[in-house]
């Protein structure tokens, strides 16, 4: 029984400031506003400001395409070349593309892959 009553006495005790931890929680404290970028709101206000907002969303497909990535997945696996390293030794990394053979851990399909969801994230 008396273990009971110091439980119960403990119980109480820990309601009591869980209740006024509750009460006394601040209100306002998140300060919503970006203050390392601009917002919607304060930017598109001229034809320059959309025109930024384009050129930055577009910019990230130049890294995609202009890299040699389009080539790897659309060439490549057409057929109509094959890729070899400096030299004329077979690039290994390229190779699954070239066999149909490729997986998800592809250094090169991951890198195709980012630049894809970087041009999304951008647009968003």
């Amino acid at each position: 029984m008396k273990y009971i009553n110091i439980i119960r006495k403990s119980l109480r005790f820990f309601a009591i400031i869980l209740a006024i931890s509750i009460i006394s929680s601040c209100k306002g404290f998140l300060d919503l506003k970006p203050i390392s970028s601009l917002s919607a709101n304060g930017f598109y206000q001229t034809q320059s400001d959309f025109m930024q907002a384009v050129n930055g969303a577009y910019a990230v497909l130049r890294n995609q395409y202009s890299s040699g990535y389009y080539m790897l997945f659309a060439d490549l696996r057409a057929d109509n070349t094959t890729e070899l390293g400096v030299g004329g030794s077979i690039d290994v990394s390229k190779n699954p593309i070239d066999n149909f053979t490729i997986d998800a851990s592809n250094e090169h399909i991951l890198t195709f892959w980012t630049y894809a969801y970087q041009a999304i994230q951008k647009a968003n």
